[in-house]
C-alpha cells in the first residue's frame, strides 16, 4: 500500500477531538481505516481552540497511535474549520465591460477577486459561493459567452473570526505537523450526508453538537446560508444539573429518559421518579419539561436562521438532522410539529462523522511520508565478512540528537513538504493556493531550504505569467497577493 493512498482528517468538536485515518479505493470510494477520540473539553469551547498546548498535545497522541497501528509516518491532515463565529454573509458587486462584448472568464476571476478584497475587520473569509450572475433581467448560474454591458454577481461568503485557523496552524506546528488543507466543516458535512435530490429541491442541515447547533441552507444545489448557534446538547444537561446532581448523572438522565417532543400518551410514566447514583429522586416528567424546553429553544432558533435565508417556503426535501443531540427520542416529531416541516430526515452519528466522511472524499494529497524499506536500510549496513579480520573494529560513536536538532529536523521536513504541497498545487494551476503554502514555508525560517523555495517561487511565477521573472520581482507580487487586509 502506497503512502500516496493515505489520507488524515481532524474534527476539533467541543466535547471530543477526532482524527480518522482513510485510504481512497480503485473505484474512488473512501475506505475509513482507523479513528481516535480524545476528550477536548479543556482545550476546545463552542468548536474554536483555545488552548493551544494541550490541543497540539492530543493531536500529536492520535497520530502516534496512527503510525504505530499502520506503520506509517504522518505529516500532515485535513481539518474542518467551524464552530462559533462562523456565518455567511450575502454580497452584491457589479463589473462594468468597457463595451458591449461577451462575459469571460477572466471578467468572472476579477468578480472574485474583488469580493475577496471586502474588509472584514476581525473575520476571515474562508469560502466564498457563487451565487449566481444578473445579466439584464436574467440570473444565470454560468454567464460566460452572454454579451453585456456590465453584469451584477451575488457571492455567500463563510466567514469566521481570524484566529481560528492560526489556531489549528498553530497546534499542528506545535504538533510537527503540516496542515495540507482546510475546508469549512459545515460544507464537508454535506458533500457527504445530503443527496443531489435534498440540495436540488432545498432542505436545511441542521447539527446538533455538543455546544454549538450548525444551519446550512441549500437550494438549486448551492448553499444558500450558514450560522453556528451557541447553544447544543449540552446545554440541557446543564439545565439538569441546576438541581445539584451531577454532569455524568444529568447526562444519562438526558439520555434515558430525555425527549425533543411529548405527546403526553402515558400520563403514569410521567409521574414516576428515578434516582441518581448518590439518591436523589427526580420524575420522568420533570426530565422531559427540561429538555423539551431547551430543546424548542434550540430548534426556534433554528427556524429563526431558516427565515433568514429567505428560502424558509421553498425548502421542499424538509430538514436533515444530525449530531449527537439528534439521537433524542421524539426529535422528528419535534421539527415536524413543532417547526411545521412536511419532511424530517434523521442521520444517526456515526463513529466517523459526516464531517470527516466530507473531508476524507475532499483531501486528493498524501498525508503521509515513504518509510525507507528494511533491504533499503540494510544497503548500508557493514557485514562482517567486509571487514579487514586482521585489523581492529572501531564501532563508531554516536550520541542521540539532543531535542532542538530532533525538532530542526522536524521543521525541516515540515518545510520541505510544504515546498512539495506547493508544487502540486502550482501544477493544477491553483497559483494563489501555492504561493501562500510556499509563504508558510518561508516563514519557517529554515536555511536549508533557501534554495528550494526560491527554484519553487520561480517556478509558479513561470506557470502564472507563462514566462519566469526574477525571484524579487516574484515576491513583490507574493506580497501584493497574500497581504492581509
Amino acid at each position: 500500500m502506497g503512502t500516496s493512498e493515505f489520507i488524515v482528517a481532524f474534527e476539533f468538536g467541543s466535547f471530543k477531538l477526532t482524527g480518522v485515518v482513510g485510504r481512497r479505493n480503485l473505484e474512488g470510494t473512501i475506505e475509513v481505516l482507523g479513528m481516535e477520540q480524545r476528550d477536548s473539553r479543556e482545550c476546545v469551547k463552542k468548536g474554536v481552540i483555545y488552548n493551544i498546548d494541550k490541543t497540539a498535545k492530543i493531536i500529536r497522541n492520535i497520530v502516534d497511535c496512527f503510525n504505530v497501528k499502520f506503520n506509517i509516518k504522518i505529516t500532515g491532515a485535513y481539518v474542518g474549520v467551524g464552530g462559533f463565529s462562523l456565518h455567511s454573509v450575502l454580497r452584491n458587486d457589479t463589473y462594468t465591460l468597457e463595451d458591449e462584448t461577451k462575459i469571460t472568464q477572466n471578467d468572472i476571476d476579477i468578480m472574485m477577486d474583488a469580493n475577496g478584497m471586502n474588509p472584514y475587520p476581525n473575520y476571515k473569509i474562508y469560502a466564498v459561493v457563487p451565487q449566481g450572475y444578473k445579466v439584464g433581467e436574467q440570473t444565470l448560474i454560468d454567464p460566460i459567452g452572454v454579451k453585456a454591458s456590465s453584469f451584477e454577481g451575488t457571492f455567500l461568503n463563510i466567514l469566521a473570526r481570524k484566529n481560528n485557523l492560526n489556531n489549528i496552524v498553530d497546534c499542528f506546528n506545535s504538533a510537527g505537523l503540516i496542515l495540507v488543507d482546510a475546508m469549512v466543516a459545515p460544507m464537508a458535512e454535506a458533500n457527504h450526508l445530503l443527496t443531489n435530490n435534498e440540495k436540488r429541491m432545498g432542505c436545511a442541515l441542521v447539527n446538533i453538537g455538543y455546544e454549538t447547533t450548525t444551519v446550512s441552507v441549500y437550494k438549486n444545489n448551492l448553499l444558500r446560508h450558514c450560522v453556528v448557534i451557541p447553544l447544543g446538547s449540552n446545554n440541557m444537561t446543564r439545565d439538569i444539573c441546576s438541581q445539584q446532581i451531577e454532569w455524568d448523572d444529568a447526562e444519562k438522565l438526558k439520555r434515558n429518559y430525555g425527549v425533543a417532543y411529548n405527546n403526553y400518551d402515558d400520563v403514569e410514566e410521567e409521574k414516576k421518579y428515578v434516582t441518581t447514583s448518590n439518591g436523589q429522586p427526580v420524575t420522568i416528567g420533570w426530565i422531559r419539561n427540561v429538555v423539551i424546553a431547551r430543546c424548542n429553544e434550540i430548534l426556534d432558533n433554528v427556524y429563526h436562521q431558516i427565515v433568514l435565508s429567505q428560502y424558509s417556503s421553498t425548502l421542499l426535501a424538509g430538514v436533515v438532522v444530525t449530531g449527537n443531540g439528534s439521537l433524542l427520542k421524539g426529535m422528528e416529531e419535534a421539527f415536524e410539529k413543532h417547526l411545521n416541516f412536511s419532511h424530517c430526515r434523521i442521520v444517526p452519528s456515526e463513529s466517523c462523522s459526516g464531517m470527516l466522511h466530507g473531508l476524507l472524499e475532499f483531501g486528493q494529497s498524501g498525508c503521509v511520508a515513504s518509510i525507507p524499506q528494511k533491504n533499503e536500510l540494510e544497503e548500508n549496513v557493514v557485514t562482517e565478512e567486509n571487514v579487514n579480520s586482521t585489523e581492529e573494529f572501531v564501532k563508531p560513536e554516536t550520541t542521540e540528537p539532543t531535542p532542538e536538532e530532533q525538532q530542526h529536523q522536524r521543521t525541516i521536513e515540515q518545510c520541505r513538504q510544504l515546498i512539495y504541497e506547493a508544487g502540486k498545487q502550482k501544477d493544477r494551476k491553483k497559483f494563489k493556493v501555492a504561493i501562500k503554502i510556499l509563504k508558510m514555508a518561508k516563514q519557517l525560517a529554515v536555511p536549508e531550504c533557501d534554495k528550494e523555495i526560491e527554484q519553487m517561487s520561480t517556478e509558479i511565477s513561470a506557470a502564472r505569467n507563462g514566462t519566469p521573472t526574477l525571484f524579487d520581482n516574484f515576491i513583490d507580487k507574493w506580497r501584493q497577493l497574500t497581504e492581509e487586509e
